[in-house]
Protein backbone atom coordinates (compact mmCIF):
# COMPACT_ATOMS: atom_id res chain seq x y z
CA UNK A 1 0.00 0.00 0.00
CA UNK A 2 1.16 3.42 -0.61
CA UNK A 3 2.14 6.41 1.57
CA UNK A 4 -0.54 8.07 0.12
CA UNK A 5 -3.69 5.39 0.37
CA UNK A 6 -2.36 4.92 3.47
CA UNK A 7 -2.54 8.65 4.91
CA UNK A 8 -6.15 8.49 3.35
CA UNK A 9 -7.75 5.69 5.31
CA UNK A 10 -7.30 6.80 8.44
CA UNK A 11 -10.08 9.84 8.38
CA UNK A 12 -11.48 11.22 10.89
CA UNK A 13 -14.96 9.09 10.19
CA UNK A 14 -12.78 5.88 10.13
CA UNK A 15 -12.46 5.53 13.83
CA UNK A 16 -15.02 6.06 16.74
CA UNK A 17 -15.57 7.72 19.72
CA UNK A 18 -16.62 7.16 23.00
CA UNK A 19 -18.04 9.56 25.45
CA UNK A 20 -16.07 11.31 28.58
CA UNK A 21 -13.49 9.16 30.13
CA UNK A 22 -13.49 7.31 33.24
CA UNK A 23 -11.10 6.84 36.12
CA UNK A 24 -9.99 3.52 36.77
CA UNK A 25 -10.86 2.15 40.48
CA UNK A 26 -8.62 2.52 43.14
CA UNK A 27 -8.23 -1.41 43.10
CA UNK A 28 -7.37 -1.51 39.44
CA UNK A 29 -4.73 -3.46 38.42
CA UNK A 30 -2.08 -1.92 36.22
CA UNK A 31 -0.77 -3.68 32.92
CA UNK A 32 3.02 -2.99 34.52
CA UNK A 33 2.58 -6.12 36.93
CA UNK A 34 4.23 -8.79 34.37
CA UNK A 35 2.61 -11.74 36.11
CA UNK A 36 -0.89 -10.42 35.40
CA UNK A 37 0.14 -9.94 31.89
CA UNK A 38 1.30 -13.18 30.97
CA UNK A 39 -1.64 -14.74 32.96
CA UNK A 40 -3.63 -13.14 30.27
CA UNK A 41 -1.71 -13.74 27.13
CA UNK A 42 -1.22 -17.53 28.81
CA UNK A 43 -5.26 -17.26 28.24
CA UNK A 44 -5.53 -16.01 25.33
CA UNK A 45 -3.32 -18.58 23.75
CA UNK A 46 -4.95 -21.49 25.41
CA UNK A 47 -8.26 -20.37 23.75
CA UNK A 48 -6.95 -20.07 20.55
CA UNK A 49 -5.33 -23.77 20.92
CA UNK A 50 -8.56 -24.92 21.65
CA UNK A 51 -6.99 -25.95 25.37
CA UNK A 52 -9.40 -23.73 27.35
CA UNK A 53 -13.10 -22.48 26.67
CA UNK A 54 -13.68 -18.75 25.83
CA UNK A 55 -15.95 -18.42 28.93
CA UNK A 56 -12.57 -18.81 31.48
CA UNK A 57 -10.70 -15.89 29.30
CA UNK A 58 -14.07 -13.53 30.54
CA UNK A 59 -13.44 -14.90 33.78
CA UNK A 60 -9.61 -14.49 33.65
CA UNK A 61 -9.61 -10.70 32.34
CA UNK A 62 -12.19 -10.18 34.88
CA UNK A 63 -10.74 -11.63 37.78
CA UNK A 64 -7.41 -9.35 37.08
CA UNK A 65 -9.21 -6.47 36.06
CA UNK A 66 -7.43 -5.33 33.09
CA UNK A 67 -8.39 -2.93 31.07
CA UNK A 68 -6.77 -2.91 27.54
CA UNK A 69 -7.75 0.08 26.43
CA UNK A 70 -8.56 3.61 28.36
CA UNK A 71 -12.13 4.62 28.23
CA UNK A 72 -10.89 7.41 26.37
CA UNK A 73 -9.90 5.69 23.23
CA UNK A 74 -10.87 7.76 20.22
CA UNK A 75 -8.15 8.58 17.94
CA UNK A 76 -7.88 10.46 14.43
CA UNK A 77 -5.96 7.85 13.38
CA UNK A 78 -6.14 4.32 14.62
CA UNK A 79 -2.62 2.85 13.62
CA UNK A 80 -0.84 6.23 15.31
CA UNK A 81 -3.67 5.16 18.43
CA UNK A 82 -2.49 1.89 18.49
CA UNK A 83 1.24 1.88 18.94
CA UNK A 84 0.77 4.88 21.27
CA UNK A 85 -0.49 1.91 23.81
CA UNK A 86 2.40 0.13 26.16
CA UNK A 87 3.57 -2.45 24.60
CA UNK A 88 1.79 -5.11 26.86
CA UNK A 89 -1.59 -3.54 25.82
CA UNK A 90 -0.78 -3.84 22.24
CA UNK A 91 0.61 -7.81 22.26
CA UNK A 92 -3.00 -8.30 24.30
CA UNK A 93 -4.89 -6.34 21.99
CA UNK A 94 -3.16 -8.19 18.66
CA UNK A 95 -3.88 -11.95 20.37
CA UNK A 96 -7.70 -10.94 20.72
CA UNK A 97 -8.03 -9.80 17.23
CA UNK A 98 -6.64 -13.15 16.22
CA UNK A 99 -9.32 -14.93 19.02
CA UNK A 100 -11.90 -12.94 16.77
CA UNK A 101 -10.53 -13.76 13.60
CA UNK A 102 -10.17 -17.57 14.58
CA UNK A 103 -14.09 -18.00 15.30
CA UNK A 104 -13.02 -18.52 19.46
CA UNK A 105 -14.78 -15.73 20.38
CA UNK A 106 -17.21 -12.75 18.34
CA UNK A 107 -17.36 -9.04 18.19
CA UNK A 108 -19.08 -8.44 21.32
CA UNK A 109 -17.08 -10.35 23.62
CA UNK A 110 -13.76 -8.61 22.41
CA UNK A 111 -15.50 -5.26 22.86
CA UNK A 112 -16.10 -6.41 26.69
CA UNK A 113 -12.63 -7.82 27.07
CA UNK A 114 -10.97 -4.58 26.09
CA UNK A 115 -13.00 -1.78 27.75
CA UNK A 116 -14.75 -3.96 30.54
CA UNK A 117 -17.21 -2.15 32.37
CA UNK A 118 -17.03 1.10 30.04
CA UNK A 119 -18.41 -1.09 26.76
CA UNK A 120 -21.10 0.70 25.31
CA UNK A 121 -21.83 -1.57 22.66
CA UNK A 122 -22.34 1.05 19.15
CA UNK A 123 -19.41 2.46 19.83
CA UNK A 124 -17.13 -0.22 21.13
CA UNK A 125 -18.43 -2.54 18.06
CA UNK A 126 -18.03 -0.07 15.25
CA UNK A 127 -13.91 0.75 17.05
CA UNK A 128 -13.35 -3.51 16.99
CA UNK A 129 -15.07 -3.47 13.13
CA UNK A 130 -12.57 -0.85 12.17
CA UNK A 131 -9.53 -2.09 14.10
CA UNK A 132 -10.65 -5.91 12.68
CA UNK A 133 -10.92 -4.95 8.84
CA UNK A 134 -7.66 -3.06 9.10
CA UNK A 135 -5.65 -5.25 11.59
CA UNK A 136 -2.99 -5.92 9.29
CA UNK A 137 -2.18 -2.16 8.05
CA UNK A 138 -2.66 -1.07 11.52
CA UNK A 139 -0.19 -3.51 13.70
CA UNK A 140 2.12 -3.42 10.54
CA UNK A 141 5.91 -1.65 12.18
CA UNK A 142 6.99 -0.53 8.50
CA UNK A 143 4.34 1.74 6.60
CA UNK A 144 4.08 5.25 7.54
CA UNK A 145 4.79 6.38 9.90
CA UNK A 146 7.51 3.56 10.55
CA UNK A 147 7.73 2.19 14.01
CA UNK A 148 9.88 -0.05 16.17
CA UNK A 149 8.61 -3.36 18.42
CA UNK A 150 7.98 -0.91 21.25
CA UNK A 151 5.68 1.52 19.59
CA UNK A 152 8.56 3.74 19.00
CA UNK A 153 8.27 6.53 15.32
CA UNK A 154 11.49 5.78 13.39
CA UNK A 155 10.56 8.52 10.75
CA UNK A 156 6.73 9.52 8.60
CA UNK A 157 6.24 11.54 5.65
CA UNK A 158 5.18 15.37 6.62
CA UNK A 159 1.26 14.28 6.14
CA UNK A 160 1.97 11.42 8.65
CA UNK A 161 3.78 13.89 10.69
CA UNK A 162 0.88 16.04 10.78
CA UNK A 163 -1.50 13.64 11.75
CA UNK A 164 0.71 12.29 14.54
CA UNK A 165 0.09 16.19 15.65
CA UNK A 166 -3.74 15.93 15.54
CA UNK A 167 -4.42 12.70 16.97
CA UNK A 168 -5.19 12.84 20.46
CA UNK A 169 -2.22 10.50 21.62
CA UNK A 170 0.25 13.49 20.42
CA UNK A 171 2.52 15.20 23.06
CA UNK A 172 3.46 18.62 23.11
CA UNK A 173 5.11 20.34 21.85
CA UNK A 174 4.22 20.61 18.11
CA UNK A 175 6.49 20.40 16.01
CA UNK A 176 4.60 22.27 13.02
CA UNK A 177 5.00 24.67 16.00
CA UNK A 178 8.45 25.25 15.79
CA UNK A 179 10.60 23.55 13.23
CA UNK A 180 7.78 22.66 10.41
CA UNK A 181 9.67 24.76 7.64
CA UNK A 182 12.80 22.46 7.88
CA UNK A 183 10.43 19.41 6.09
CA UNK A 184 7.25 21.32 5.32
CA UNK A 185 6.44 24.70 3.25
CA UNK A 186 3.82 27.53 4.42
CA UNK A 187 1.25 26.11 1.66
CA UNK A 188 1.60 22.71 2.90
CA UNK A 189 0.68 23.92 6.06
CA UNK A 190 -1.91 26.77 5.32
CA UNK A 191 -3.65 23.48 3.54
CA UNK A 192 -3.30 21.28 6.32
CA UNK A 193 -4.73 23.39 8.78
CA UNK A 194 -7.81 24.44 6.59
CA UNK A 195 -8.63 20.88 5.76
CA UNK A 196 -8.52 20.28 9.45
CA UNK A 197 -10.54 22.89 10.35
CA UNK A 198 -13.25 21.68 8.12
CA UNK A 199 -13.19 18.37 8.90
CA UNK A 200 -13.76 19.34 12.59
CA UNK A 201 -16.65 21.39 11.68
CA UNK A 202 -17.92 18.76 10.33
CA UNK A 203 -18.05 16.23 13.58
CA UNK A 204 -18.04 18.81 16.57
CA UNK A 205 -21.96 18.65 16.88
CA UNK A 206 -20.87 15.42 18.43
CA UNK A 207 -21.85 15.93 21.91
CA UNK A 208 -19.17 12.99 23.00
CA UNK A 209 -16.12 14.79 20.95
CA UNK A 210 -16.19 18.29 22.20
CA UNK A 211 -13.67 17.42 24.22
CA UNK A 212 -11.34 16.50 21.74
CA UNK A 213 -12.36 18.80 19.09
CA UNK A 214 -11.17 21.81 21.31
CA UNK A 215 -8.09 19.89 21.57
CA UNK A 216 -7.15 19.72 18.14
CA UNK A 217 -8.52 23.61 17.86
CA UNK A 218 -5.81 24.84 20.38
CA UNK A 219 -3.68 22.69 18.40
CA UNK A 220 -4.19 24.40 14.93
CA UNK A 221 -4.16 27.64 16.70
CA UNK A 222 -0.85 27.12 18.04
CA UNK A 223 0.75 26.25 14.53
CA UNK A 224 -1.20 28.95 12.50
CA UNK A 225 -0.21 31.75 14.94
CA UNK A 226 3.72 30.39 14.87
CA UNK A 227 3.39 30.67 11.18
CA UNK A 228 1.61 33.92 11.33
CA UNK A 229 5.06 35.24 13.66
CA UNK A 230 7.16 34.28 11.16
CA UNK A 231 5.75 36.61 8.69
CA UNK A 232 4.37 35.73 5.75
CA UNK A 233 2.74 37.30 2.45
CA UNK A 234 -0.83 38.78 1.83
CA UNK A 235 -1.85 36.19 -0.28
CA UNK A 236 -1.60 33.22 2.20
CA UNK A 237 -2.94 35.57 4.80
CA UNK A 238 -5.92 36.05 3.05
CA UNK A 239 -6.04 32.36 2.82
CA UNK A 240 -5.60 31.78 6.70
CA UNK A 241 -8.47 34.17 6.81
CA UNK A 242 -10.63 32.41 4.81
CA UNK A 243 -11.09 29.28 7.19
CA UNK A 244 -9.65 30.93 10.64
CA UNK A 245 -12.60 32.92 11.76
CA UNK A 246 -15.49 32.97 13.78
CA UNK A 247 -17.72 30.62 11.87
CA UNK A 248 -15.31 28.27 11.85
CA UNK A 249 -13.47 28.42 15.02
CA UNK A 250 -14.08 29.08 18.63
CA UNK A 251 -14.64 32.51 19.39
CA UNK A 252 -12.55 32.32 22.90
CA UNK A 253 -9.50 30.59 21.36
CA UNK A 254 -9.21 33.81 18.46
CA UNK A 255 -8.12 36.45 20.93
CA UNK A 256 -4.25 35.95 20.56
CA UNK A 257 -4.63 35.01 16.92
CA UNK A 258 -6.13 37.85 16.34
CA UNK A 259 -3.59 40.30 18.06
CA UNK A 260 -0.80 38.34 15.88
CA UNK A 261 -2.66 38.00 12.70
CA UNK A 262 -2.93 41.79 13.03
CA UNK A 263 0.74 42.65 13.76
CA UNK A 264 2.24 39.71 11.92
CA UNK A 265 4.93 40.43 14.28
CA UNK A 266 5.51 38.36 18.27
CA UNK A 267 6.12 41.14 20.10
CA UNK A 268 2.82 42.76 20.79
CA UNK A 269 1.50 38.75 21.50
CA UNK A 270 4.38 38.29 23.71
CA UNK A 271 3.99 41.27 25.75
CA UNK A 272 0.67 40.48 26.20
CA UNK A 273 1.11 37.26 27.47
CA UNK A 274 4.00 38.62 29.46
CA UNK A 275 2.20 41.11 31.42
CA UNK A 276 -0.40 38.84 32.12
CA UNK A 277 1.12 35.77 33.37
CA UNK A 278 3.28 38.19 35.76
CA UNK A 279 -0.23 39.86 36.89
CA UNK A 280 -1.54 36.25 37.61
CA UNK A 281 1.75 34.58 39.36
CA UNK A 282 2.66 37.61 41.29
CA UNK A 283 -1.11 37.93 42.97
CA UNK A 284 -1.49 33.78 44.02
CA UNK A 285 1.86 34.48 45.17
CA UNK A 286 3.32 31.78 42.92
CA UNK A 287 7.85 31.47 41.91
CA UNK A 288 8.70 33.27 44.24
CA UNK A 289 11.70 31.53 45.65
CA UNK A 290 13.26 33.47 48.01
CA UNK A 291 13.26 36.81 50.21
CA UNK A 292 15.18 38.22 47.40
CA UNK A 293 12.26 39.01 45.59
CA UNK A 294 9.60 39.61 48.64
CA UNK A 295 10.07 43.41 48.80
CA UNK A 296 9.35 43.63 44.89
CA UNK A 297 6.63 41.54 45.04
CA UNK A 298 4.57 43.57 47.41
CA UNK A 299 5.33 46.90 45.42
CA UNK A 300 4.32 45.02 42.11
CA UNK A 301 1.25 43.86 43.69
CA UNK A 302 0.78 47.61 44.65
CA UNK A 303 1.22 48.87 40.84
CA UNK A 304 -1.22 45.89 39.89
CA UNK A 305 -4.28 46.89 42.09
CA UNK A 306 -3.70 50.21 41.10
CA UNK A 307 -3.44 49.75 37.48
CA UNK A 308 0.01 51.62 37.46
CA UNK A 309 2.16 48.63 36.69
CA UNK A 310 5.51 50.17 34.95
CA UNK A 311 5.66 49.16 31.39
CA UNK A 312 8.60 47.01 30.45
CA UNK A 313 10.31 48.46 27.10
CA UNK A 314 12.25 46.57 25.41
CA UNK A 315 15.25 47.81 24.95
CA UNK A 316 16.10 50.61 21.95
CA UNK A 317 17.82 49.41 18.80
CA UNK A 318 18.87 53.50 18.22
CA UNK A 319 22.53 54.06 17.06
CA UNK A 320 24.54 52.94 19.71
CA UNK A 321 27.62 55.08 20.85
CA UNK A 322 30.79 53.53 21.07
CA UNK A 323 33.12 54.23 24.18
CA UNK A 324 36.01 52.27 25.08
CA UNK A 325 35.15 49.33 23.80
CA UNK A 326 31.96 48.90 24.75
CA UNK A 327 28.88 50.21 22.94
CA UNK A 328 26.23 51.57 24.78
CA UNK A 329 21.99 52.56 23.48
CA UNK A 330 20.77 55.51 23.49
CA UNK A 331 19.56 57.09 27.30
CA UNK A 332 21.99 57.97 29.89
CA UNK A 333 25.59 57.07 28.61
CA UNK A 334 27.75 55.41 31.14
CA UNK A 335 31.74 55.69 30.55
CA UNK A 336 33.42 52.60 30.65
CA UNK A 337 35.35 53.56 33.29
CA UNK A 338 32.32 54.58 35.94
CA UNK A 339 31.03 50.69 35.68
CA UNK A 340 32.74 49.55 38.51
CA UNK A 341 29.72 51.93 40.23
CA UNK A 342 27.54 48.87 39.94
CA UNK A 343 29.68 46.72 42.26
CA UNK A 344 28.15 49.62 44.84
CA UNK A 345 24.52 48.54 43.81
CA UNK A 346 22.67 45.86 46.15
CA UNK A 347 23.66 42.58 44.62
CA UNK A 348 19.80 41.71 44.98
CA UNK A 349 18.90 44.42 42.74
CA UNK A 350 21.46 43.96 40.37
CA UNK A 351 20.33 40.14 40.24
CA UNK A 352 16.73 41.13 39.40
CA UNK A 353 17.83 43.62 37.02
CA UNK A 354 20.48 41.34 35.26
CA UNK A 355 17.71 38.86 34.99
CA UNK A 356 14.83 41.19 33.60
CA UNK A 357 17.62 42.72 30.93
CA UNK A 358 18.73 38.73 29.62
CA UNK A 359 15.16 37.78 29.46
CA UNK A 360 14.09 41.13 27.70
CA UNK A 361 16.91 40.33 24.98
CA UNK A 362 16.39 36.69 24.99
CA UNK A 363 12.30 37.56 23.54
CA UNK A 364 13.97 39.99 20.37
CA UNK A 365 14.63 36.47 18.56
CA UNK A 366 12.22 35.54 16.56
CA UNK A 367 11.20 31.56 17.41
CA UNK A 368 11.61 30.43 13.74
CA UNK A 369 15.14 31.69 13.69
CA UNK A 370 16.06 29.12 16.48
CA UNK A 371 15.13 26.51 14.05
CA UNK A 372 17.11 27.85 11.19
CA UNK A 373 19.86 25.41 9.83
CA UNK A 374 22.26 28.05 10.26
CA UNK A 375 21.40 29.41 13.78
CA UNK A 376 24.73 30.08 14.71
CA UNK A 377 24.82 32.61 11.84
CA UNK A 378 21.08 33.95 12.72
CA UNK A 379 20.98 37.76 12.92
CA UNK A 380 18.88 38.33 16.19
CA UNK A 381 21.28 35.10 17.79
CA UNK A 382 24.59 36.45 16.28
CA UNK A 383 23.46 39.76 17.95
CA UNK A 384 22.17 38.40 21.29
CA UNK A 385 25.97 36.36 21.42
CA UNK A 386 27.75 40.26 21.08
CA UNK A 387 25.38 41.51 23.87
CA UNK A 388 26.68 38.93 26.13
CA UNK A 389 30.40 39.51 25.30
CA UNK A 390 29.65 42.76 25.71
CA UNK A 391 28.48 42.26 29.01
CA UNK A 392 31.02 39.76 30.13
CA UNK A 393 33.66 41.99 29.15
CA UNK A 394 32.42 45.10 31.34
CA UNK A 395 32.51 42.52 34.36
CA UNK A 396 36.10 41.57 33.46
CA UNK A 397 37.41 45.63 33.33
CA UNK A 398 36.17 45.68 36.82
CA UNK A 399 39.60 44.77 38.66
CA UNK A 400 41.02 41.78 40.96
CA UNK A 401 40.54 43.59 44.31
CA UNK A 402 39.09 41.09 46.77
CA UNK A 403 36.26 42.91 47.52
CA UNK A 404 35.25 42.79 43.93
CA UNK A 405 35.69 39.28 43.74
CA UNK A 406 33.76 38.71 46.58
CA UNK A 407 31.13 40.48 44.71
CA UNK A 408 31.37 38.71 41.64
CA UNK A 409 31.19 35.71 43.91
CA UNK A 410 28.18 36.47 45.25
CA UNK A 411 26.31 37.95 42.27
CA UNK A 412 27.07 34.90 40.49
CA UNK A 413 26.02 32.15 43.22
CA UNK A 414 22.81 34.63 43.62
CA UNK A 415 21.68 34.55 39.80
CA UNK A 416 21.97 30.83 40.38
CA UNK A 417 19.69 30.70 43.06
CA UNK A 418 16.85 32.08 40.89
CA UNK A 419 17.86 29.94 38.03
CA UNK A 420 18.95 32.74 35.21
CA UNK A 421 21.65 30.38 34.40
CA UNK A 422 22.94 31.79 31.56
CA UNK A 423 24.20 34.37 33.52
CA UNK A 424 25.34 33.04 36.87
CA UNK A 425 27.25 30.81 34.33
CA UNK A 426 29.01 33.58 32.74
CA UNK A 427 30.05 35.15 35.91
CA UNK A 428 31.27 32.10 36.54
CA UNK A 429 33.48 31.53 33.77
CA UNK A 430 34.90 35.31 34.56
CA UNK A 431 35.83 34.14 37.67
CA UNK A 432 37.34 31.27 36.63
CA UNK A 433 39.08 33.32 34.18
CA UNK A 434 40.60 35.90 37.39
CA UNK A 435 41.55 32.81 39.16
CA UNK A 436 43.80 32.27 36.56
CA UNK A 437 45.30 35.90 36.68
CA UNK A 438 45.15 36.22 40.30
CA UNK A 439 47.86 34.54 42.31
CA UNK A 440 46.25 32.65 45.87
CA UNK A 441 42.51 33.42 44.04
CA UNK A 442 40.70 31.62 46.63
CA UNK A 443 42.32 32.97 49.90
CA UNK A 444 40.59 36.34 49.19
CA UNK A 445 37.73 34.42 49.17
CA UNK A 446 35.55 35.23 52.17
CA UNK A 447 34.56 31.45 53.94
CA UNK A 448 30.87 31.98 52.44
CA UNK A 449 31.96 32.79 49.42
CA UNK A 450 34.33 29.97 48.73
CA UNK A 451 31.94 27.73 49.50
CA UNK A 452 29.65 29.66 46.70
CA UNK A 453 32.59 29.41 44.09
CA UNK A 454 33.48 25.77 44.74
CA UNK A 455 29.33 24.89 44.41
CA UNK A 456 29.03 26.69 40.97
CA UNK A 457 32.47 25.25 40.25
CA UNK A 458 30.40 21.94 40.51
CA UNK A 459 27.37 23.05 39.48
CA UNK A 460 29.24 23.91 35.86
CA UNK A 461 31.31 21.16 35.85
CA UNK A 462 31.75 19.75 32.11
CA UNK A 463 32.28 16.48 32.97
CA UNK A 464 29.35 14.05 31.26
CA UNK A 465 28.47 16.93 29.23
CA UNK A 466 27.87 18.98 31.95
CA UNK A 467 25.26 16.49 33.57
CA UNK A 468 25.39 17.95 37.12
CA UNK A 469 23.77 21.26 35.65
CA UNK A 470 21.46 19.44 32.94
CA UNK A 471 19.92 16.98 35.89
CA UNK A 472 19.89 20.26 38.06
CA UNK A 473 17.71 21.94 35.58
CA UNK A 474 15.19 19.13 35.15
CA UNK A 475 14.40 18.99 38.98
CA UNK A 476 13.52 22.50 38.37
CA UNK A 477 9.35 23.20 37.56
CA UNK A 478 8.14 23.98 34.05
CA UNK A 479 6.27 27.28 35.82
CA UNK A 480 9.54 28.65 38.04
CA UNK A 481 11.36 31.76 35.82
CA UNK A 482 14.90 30.56 34.74
CA UNK A 483 17.17 31.24 31.44
CA UNK A 484 19.45 28.20 30.86
CA UNK A 485 22.65 28.68 29.59
CA UNK A 486 22.60 29.87 26.51
CA UNK A 487 26.06 28.68 25.09
CA UNK A 488 25.04 24.99 26.62
CA UNK A 489 21.60 25.35 24.60
CA UNK A 490 23.24 26.41 21.24
CA UNK A 491 25.68 23.52 21.29
CA UNK A 492 23.16 20.96 21.58
CA UNK A 493 21.01 22.49 18.52
CA UNK A 494 24.38 22.26 16.56
CA UNK A 495 24.78 18.56 17.63
CA UNK A 496 21.20 17.65 16.92
CA UNK A 497 21.77 19.48 13.28
CA UNK A 498 24.33 16.52 12.36
CA UNK A 499 21.47 13.69 12.29
CA UNK A 500 19.90 14.34 8.80
CA UNK A 501 16.34 15.86 8.09
CA UNK A 502 15.10 13.05 5.69
CA UNK A 503 15.71 9.52 5.91
CA UNK A 504 18.17 7.65 3.20
CA UNK A 505 17.24 8.04 -0.07
CA UNK A 506 14.41 9.96 0.44
CA UNK A 507 13.08 13.16 0.03
CA UNK A 508 9.77 12.50 1.83
CA UNK A 509 10.80 10.33 4.70
CA UNK A 510 11.21 12.72 7.82
CA UNK A 511 14.17 11.86 10.33
CA UNK A 512 11.31 11.98 13.34
CA UNK A 513 14.33 12.05 16.21
CA UNK A 514 15.70 14.68 14.59
CA UNK A 515 12.27 17.04 14.68
CA UNK A 516 11.41 15.65 17.75
CA UNK A 517 14.79 16.81 19.59
CA UNK A 518 15.15 20.44 18.08
CA UNK A 519 11.50 21.27 19.05
CA UNK A 520 11.99 19.90 22.53
CA UNK A 521 15.33 21.82 23.04
CA UNK A 522 13.37 24.84 21.29
CA UNK A 523 10.93 24.53 23.47
CA UNK A 524 12.64 24.99 26.32
CA UNK A 525 14.00 28.11 25.42
CA UNK A 526 10.53 29.79 24.31
CA UNK A 527 8.96 28.46 27.92
CA UNK A 528 12.11 30.56 29.68
CA UNK A 529 11.24 33.71 27.35
CA UNK A 530 7.36 33.33 27.75
CA UNK A 531 7.76 32.84 31.95
CA UNK A 532 8.95 36.44 33.19
CA UNK A 533 10.71 36.99 36.27
CA UNK A 534 8.48 38.50 39.10
CA UNK A 535 10.65 41.74 39.41
CA UNK A 536 10.10 45.45 37.63
CA UNK A 537 12.60 47.09 36.03
CA UNK A 538 14.42 50.02 37.66
CA UNK A 539 15.12 52.47 35.31
CA UNK A 540 18.62 53.43 36.11
CA UNK A 541 20.26 50.26 35.31
CA UNK A 542 19.25 50.33 31.69
CA UNK A 543 22.57 52.52 31.44
CA UNK A 544 24.68 49.09 32.91
CA UNK A 545 23.09 46.49 30.47
CA UNK A 546 22.42 48.34 27.15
Amino acid sequence: MSRQSHSKNHSLDSCPVTPRSHKHSSDDISLQDSSIVKMCIDATDKVLSSEMPPSKLLKTFSKTKIKILDSNFSKAFLRIFVFSLPPDNRLILFKLTDLVQNGKIDKTTLGRLLFGKTFLEETCLTFVNTLLAKKEEVFLLNGDPAYTEDGKIISASPSALWDYQMANSAEEPLFFQYVANLFSDDDFVIEKARTEVVRLKAVSTQEYEKFEILIRFLRLKKIIISLLKKGIDGTKRNRILEFFNEKNFPKGLLREFDDSFALNQSQKVSEIVRKRNLKLRIISNENVPSSIERVYVKKLKKYILSSTLPKSQPIQKSKAETQNGFEFGAGSPLKSESFWLITKENVETVVEQLALADQQRLSEIPVFEFCSELIEESPSVCQYIEWLKCLEQKFMKLGNEKDVLNWLVKLAWSMSKIYEMNLSHLLFSILVRKSIEVQDFTSLLKKNRKIEYANLYTLFSIQKNCGIYRNHMKLVSENVSKILVFTIWLKDMIGIKQIPIWEENSHNVVCYNRVKLQTEKIHELVKCINTPFPYYRVDKFNMYFQ
